[in-house]
């Protein structure tokens, strides 16, 4: 697993102004995961979003479930 800091909330308020996944509301995104598919492109947005969640502690069967379309 990987972690990043974004202490500067660049990356974060970024999500937050696309709203993926319905994550926008707070003005910065922070612990949250996002999944795209193998054919996704990060063009104006990224997409197509296939699963979102936050925080990520609640959301390992969401996204495990998620994931396991792909394996």
């Amino acid at each position: 697993m990987s972690q990043f800091w974004d202490g500067e909330r660049v990356t974060g308020t970024y999500l937050a102004e696309q709203n993926l996944g319905g994550l926008g509301s707070s003005g910065v995104v922070y612990d949250a995961y996002f999944l795209f598919g193998p054919k996704a492109a990060w063009d104006k947005a990224p997409a197509p979003l296939l699963a979102s969640g936050s925080p990520v502690v609640y959301e390992g069967e969401p996204l495990e479930r998620a994931l396991s379309t792909y394996e």
